[in-house]
């Protein structure tokens, strides 16, 4: 959820000192979470293209760093607005895969621009397995999770899902699909997963113990 403002950013960034280090800093905050104390909430910047162009404009340099933030908080426009700057959309150094947050917001079209840039539809988090096919089929975004396996997404790719609980993607999504209502966009993705699978039981672990993890929120579990 984006936090409303009631004050006018363009003004306030007309406002800043000219020094690149404040235009860096107001730039990196609209990435950021706002805490509400009356709702114990965080919530991410509103969405301003004109904002970022203003203070790119006046030094600020876009990063992957924003990239990642921008898809995981669902801003589809800054997603785009960040790679027409020249952002690349993979960065190896990192963790986590924006491509995940895309999939999971559901835009398939700028899945496929990303794809096509080099983006990695088989980046797995090191530490747990969780994969842009996974993303997307959490979220039951039919044509993300059909774009992604088009473009050679594995379904085999082993997913923690809880500690000492090692699942392949289908497995995952298979157990999401059972709980879901007849016509659920789950059970449509599940069919589309399952014609990719191949026979991985044997690896598909399931001890009666074990801690959940908690529902992910924009792409990165």
């Amino acid at each position: 959820m984006l936090l409303q403002q009631p004050h006018d950013l363009n003004k306030l960034v007309a406002a800043l000192p000219q020094d690149r280090r404040v235009q860096q800093a107001a730039f990196d905050v609209q990435f950021e979470y706002a805490y509400v104390a009356e709702e114990d909430t965080n919530y991410a910047y509103p969405e301003d293209l004109s904002v970022l162009a203003a203070l790119v404009k006046a030094g600020a340099k876009p990063e992957f760093r924003h990239l990642l933030a921008a898809a995981q908080q669902g801003k589809m426009k800054t997603v785009r607005y960040l790679l027409g700057c020249g952002v690349l959309v993979q960065s190896e150094a990192d963790e986590e895969s924006p491509l995940s947050g895309v999939a999971y917001w559901g835009d398939a079209a700028l899945l496929k621009q990303m794809i096509a840039a080099g983006a990695d539809v088989n980046f797995a988090r090191p530490a747990d397995g969780w994969t842009p096919l996974l993303a997307g089929a959490w979220s039951g975004q039919e044509e993300c999770v059909k774009v992604l396996l088009d473009n050679g997404a594995d379904v085999n790719v082993l997913y923690t899902v809880w500690v000492g609980n090692r699942q392949p993607i289908w497995k995952v999504v298979e157990e999401r699909a059972s709980k879901a209502p007849p016509g659920d966009s789950l059970v449509q993705v599940w069919q589309l997963v399952a014609a990719h699978k191949t026979n991985c039981e044997k690896d598909a672990a399931q001890p009666a113990n074990g801690k959940p993890q908690p529902e992910p929120e924009g792409g990165s579990r």
